[in-house]
């Protein structure tokens, strides 16, 4: 078990003392635990807008993309809290990581350890070890969706404190919808990427 430094927490520590076999594993408990299903938050999308299933390939992108991996319960953007589990030493729940956690525990001498969801379910998407994470380290955790209660994989990533705080005023990416009657749905006809979808090192396309 390594120790915490003075910049990496000891949830993070116990997280990079785990594989990301093991974090996926944890991560999958939490989903079934807390009943978590893909979703649209509504605030993401117009009133007016119906994302429906549909033949039309972008609609379908579009309305994959956007949805959330959160629980049942959850119908806005942002909770109040960042969502955390409370691991105790002696779990049977989540017995996937019980030799780690006991050794944790027994070693620092506490009965459990609290850790954040979304940091559950990056360490099992990434290969390499979390780094220290916060609002004063060099990098901290995103959720692209704006959403604190999701944990799909590709809504989760690491930047810097300022790429994250830029994403407050960022208006998202802009959909031109064409009504061609009443009883038809609209279709997508122009689509427009916000400026981080632009910039983005793994961007295809010119725009």
């Amino acid at each position: 078990m390594a120790s915490p430094t003075s910049e990496t927490s000891l949830p993070i520590t116990f997280l990079n003392d785990i594989s990301n076999a093991q974090a996926a594993t944890l991560s999958n408990k939490i989903l079934d635990r807390h009943h978590y299903e893909e979703k649209i938050i509504r605030e993401h999308v117009d009133e007016e807008i119906e994302m429906r299933k549909s033949n039309h390939l972008q609609v379908n992108f579009f309305k994959d993309w956007m949805s959330c991996l959160a629980p049942a319960s959850c119908v806005q953007q942002r909770s109040n809290e960042i969502p955390r589990i409370a691991i105790m030493k002696n779990t049977v729940v989540y017995d996937c990581i019980q030799p780690n956690i006991e050794e944790l525990c027994s070693a620092r001498n506490i009965d459990d350890i609290t850790i954040c969801n979304h940091h559950i379910a990056l360490h099992a998407k990434l290969l390499d070890q979390l780094p220290a994470l916060g609002p004063t380290c060099a990098k901290t955790t995103s959720h692209l969706c704006d959403t604190r209660d999701c944990l799909r994989e590709s809504h989760l990533t690491l930047e810097s404190m300022g790429m994250n705080l830029s994403r407050k005023s960022c208006p998202g990416v802009i959909l031109t919808l064409k009504c061609n009657g009443p009883s038809t749905l609209k279709l997508i006809i122009q689509y427009k990427p916000c400026v981080h979808g632009i910039n983005h090192p793994e961007v295809q396309g010119d725009f």
